[in-house]
């Protein structure tokens, strides 16, 4: 009786373990996160950010929404591999977001 009461324990205990891990990776970025300042005009295919030009990839999210960004405006960019890779592109790209105000800056 014991031992199938630990049984289960056990088997409970490592499923969730499991489901735990497994959301971990999901909220993960795929690449590398490049921020920085828009440095030219986004046109179809491609955006400059901090004068370094990147590739949109096709159909992707950012494909989609570059054309909400203007020059001079911060935003994050989410690429599918390495910065240094001339095969990467960028899948995301969002307006990067201003650090909080801590209490002992005011």
């Amino acid at each position: 009786m014991i031992l199938r009461k630990f049984s289960l324990v056990t088997i409970t205990g490592s499923a969730l373990l499991a489901l735990l891990s497994a959301n971990s990776w999901a909220s993960r970025p795929l690449g590398t996160t490049i921020s920085g300042g828009i440095t030219a005009t986004p046109t179809a295919g491609r955006i400059e950010v901090d004068h370094r030009g990147y590739k949109i990839k096709t159909n992707a999210p950012a494909d989609k929404n570059f054309r909400g960004f203007s020059v001079g405006q911060m935003v994050d960019l989410v690429l599918d591999g390495p910065a240094n890779s001339p095969n990467t592109s960028v899948i995301v790209i969002a307006a990067h977001a201003a650090p909080l105000e801590s209490d002992h800056e005011k």
